[in-house]
């Protein structure tokens, strides 16, 4: 109950700066179109990029790990621009699409998992553009003849420089 709670309140607070035409590039929006690289941690640490795909939509990659260095992802994560968060001249889009990854896992296992992200980003006036993602799945996990699914989650902060 506190929890829907808050996220009322965080909507109430939020609904007045959110604009609705986020397919539109929005002046303050330093990132729209550019190529962005950099690294994200939290629940596993990671190399990024950013490709643009026109100016409401970007393709995701990463390469990571885990903390324990016992595993190697590779992923890819279409992001759709979903609204524009202003603060003053300031925008920060808020985005959502589909994480897919296959990880190799030590002990010769193999990982294919679907998630879905939400990111919420802002560049600045220099070529840094900072991120918060999150997201929940289902993992699909297999070898030595044994499978099972299982929900996943994750969650990031990230930093990339923009091209």
């Amino acid at each position: 109950m506190v929890v829907r709670r808050i996220l009322l309140l965080f909507a109430v607070i939020l609904l007045p700066l959110i604009e609705m035409n986020a397919d539109e590039h929005q002046p303050g929006d330093r990132g729209v179109g550019r190529v962005k690289i950099g690294v994200s941690a939290g629940k596993s640490p990671n190399l990024t990029a950013g490709f643009p795909i026109g100016t409401s939509s970007e393709v995701s990659t990463t390469i990571g790990t885990n903390w324990k260095l016992s595993s190697i992802l590779f992923a890819v994560n279409p992001q759709f621009k979903v609204v524009n968060i202003r603060f003053g001249k300031e925008v920060f889009p808020l985005s959502l699409g589909p994480h897919l990854g296959l990880k190799f896992i030590d002990g010769g296992y193999l990982s294919v998992e679907a998630m879905g992200i939400l990111r919420w980003q802002y560049t600045f006036s220099f070529p840094i553009n900072v991120y918060i993602e999150g997201g929940g799945g289902a993992s699909y996990k297999a070898g030595k003849g044994k499978s099972d699914i299982s929900l996943i989650w994750t969650a990031n902060i990230g930093l990339r420089y923009v091209l």
